[in-house]
């Protein structure tokens, strides 16, 4: 099946229900192993989260029935350990012993009130295939590291917006000029700006730039009205840019002249959820920790449309988050597709 084929049905399903990773004890298939491949996972570390239905009582033996499981594993480890050792085979017990001092067992247990119920620990994988088929499990996801951020930098002569945007208080005589941000801000993000195209040959993108696609009939792939070219450069360009490092792709659903077709837009927004499933699987497949994500700029405004809703809410589903204009016609941004629905709404002149 196509992506598109795929994309269209995913927006059907929408109004019936929302996927989740609950798996179906009843047909015997065991709850989901939730890995990433864009992060440094830890071994044998695990985050189990139960169902919804799961009350403290259940957890609470739930966490009694893992204990034991791991006790039996532990003593089963430690017993192959010890076995002698048959002429031509290779000596193991050194790697096992490595991996019982690894597998500590239950580590924590999560109750945050009608949000998440569950635990964590590191556990041998038969446990953890055990823990996987248990009816109570929604689904269990590999423990990866986290680190502290870097120090961020400052940017000298930055332009007021810049500026306005790093602080949270009232800007000064010091500060009026400074943007604080991170040195690597963006880098390895792809961002869609869904306009009227981008000059990706400015040098103010540092050929971080690239051409998309183009989706009304007949036109050219170059931005005629400058007006998507202006917030590319706003979102990723090395002067005027929030986040310095971001790779631009330019869609383009308005033409030169600044206008369009809701069924363009549409289009466009398909096309950059199909682009970001496309290279979010390509980066998890070959394991390229460089690939951070994807977002979607449309600092465009037109009338209420389900169906650009309906194509927002499926893309956010695909992982592409959305950033859109609201407030440049002077009144409540909530008759304005798609400034309804599950995206992040910025209000300053776009």
């Amino acid at each position: 099946m196509h992506l598109s084929a795929k994309f269209a049905l995913l927006l059907a399903s929408i109004s019936v229900s929302i996927a989740s990773p609950i798996h179906d004890a009843a047909l015997g298939k065991p709850a989901p192993l939730v890995t990433s491949a864009l992060e440094h996972e830890i071994p044998n570390n695990y985050i189990v989260v139960f169902k919804k239905h799961v009350d403290d009582a259940s957890a609470t033996g739930h966490h009694s029935w893992v204990a034991d499981l791991h006790e039996t594993s532990i003593s089963s480890l430690r017993k192959r350990s010890q076995i002698p050792l048959i002429r031509g085979e290779v000596d193991l017990s050194s790697s096992v012993d490595v991996n019982i001092n690894s597998l500590t067992g239950l580590k924590h247990t999560y109750n945050i009130s009608g949000s998440l119920l569950g635990y964590s620990g590191a556990f041998d994988e038969s446990v953890v295939e055990q823990i996987r088929n248990h009816p109570d499990v929604a689904y269990v996801e590999k423990d990866t590291k986290v680190y502290a951020l870097a120090d961020p930098v400052t940017e000298h002569s930055a332009p007021w917006g810049l500026a306005r945007i790093s602080h949270q208080e009232s800007l000064n005589f010091g500060s009026y000029n400074k943007y604080i941000h991170q040195a690597h801000g963006g880098q390895g993000v792809d961002v869609y700006v869904i306009d009227t195209g981008t000059n990706i040959d400015h040098n103010d993108f540092e050929g971080r730039a690239h051409w998309g696609k183009t989706i009304p009939a007949g036109d050219e792939d170059v931005d005629g009205n400058g007006h998507g070219t202006h917030c590319s450069g706003t979102i990723a360009g090395k002067k005027y840019g929030v986040a310095k490092k971001a790779n631009v792709y330019a869609v383009k659903v308005l033409r030169s002249n600044g206008s369009g077709t809701m069924s363009d837009v549409v289009k466009g927004v398909e096309y950059a959820a199909e682009s970001h499933v496309k290279k979010a699987a390509a980066a998890a497949a070959r394991k390229d920790k460089n690939f951070k994500g994807s977002a979607a700029n449309m600092s465009l405004g037109g009338g209420k449309s389900s169906a650009l809703d309906q194509a927002v809410n499926g893309a956010v589903m695909l992982g592409l988050n959305f950033a859109v204009a609201a407030g440049n016609d002077n009144a409540d941004a909530w008759p304005i597709s798609p400034t309804t629905e599950n995206v992040l709404i910025f209000s300053p002149l776009a």
